[in-house]
């Protein structure tokens, strides 16, 4: 993966990201959920940078609960005057660690053979879902933008 001035170059795009979600519209307000592309391309670029393969319907369900995650963090960290954002450090390992718990709930259901005769069918239908596959030649990609 190249590096730029020591930061992952996905990283750096999703400034420009966030640059073309910030449209404003003719009252001069951002449109609304105008931030969610820009979130959901940030969290894909994290996943990404971090080497997730899964095609799955885990891909679904990591950007998820990243974006849940990170939207939440950055929206106490605007509010945050603590010295060094440490309340918003503090924050964040509290969400983490509620996505440690939804783990820890989830391999506790795995373990439970009542629990997973139950899922079995939700399970099944959900195993049909992949990631999105997206052309590589797409015009105006973000993965074809290169600094």
């Amino acid at each position: 993966m190249k590096m730029f001035g020591g930061l992952l170059v996905p990283f750096a795009r999703i400034v420009v990201c966030t640059i073309l979600v910030s449209a404003e519209n003719a009252d001069g307000e951002p449109p609304l959920g105008a931030a969610a592309p820009g979130t959901l391309l940030t969290v894909d670029a994290i996943w990404n940078a971090l080497g997730d393969t899964q095609k799955d319907f885990s891909w679904y369900t990591k950007r998820a609960t990243l974006s849940g995650v990170y939207a939440s963090t950055v929206l106490f960290w605007l509010g945050d005057d603590s010295p060094g954002h440490q309340a918003t450090w503090d924050f964040l390992d509290r969400r983490i660690e509620d996505v440690m718990q939804f783990e820890k709930f989830k391999a506790a259901v795995n373990d439970n053979a009542f629990a997973k005769a139950v899922m079995a069918g939700p399970m099944t239908i959900l195993s049909r879902f992949r990631a999105p596959v997206v052309p590589k030649d797409m015009p105006g990609s973000f993965r074809n933008f290169r600094f």
